[in-house]
């Protein structure tokens, strides 16, 4: 995971939920998507806070209850870059 770029948010993410359910409507793509909790979440932190897949996995550490922090970011990211819903930044 060392010497990658830092990953945020796509721009234009437009967002409903409703209990444990998230809906993001990508404005540039026109795509909806249907998100759990933890990914919703994980979206929501790096529009706020880009970060390297290294950073994000030490969230996942921290803040969920993953029996595998460096798998759940790598599965996590995979699926964002998937939808075009995380794109690489450089700091």
């Amino acid at each position: 995971m060392s010497n990658q770029p830092d990953l945020l948010t796509a721009p234009a993410l437009h967002w409903r939920s409703w209990d444990d359910e998230f809906v993001a409507f990508n404005e540039l793509s026109g795509d909806t998507h249907r998100l759990d909790a933890a990914t919703a979440a994980l979206l929501r932190d790096l529009a706020s806070t880009p970060a390297t897949e290294a950073e994000i996995a030490a969230r996942i550490a921290t803040a969920w209850p993953a029996d595998d922090p460096d798998a759940t970011a790598d599965r996590l990211i995979k699926a964002l870059r998937r939808l075009s819903l995380v794109v690489p930044c450089h700091r």
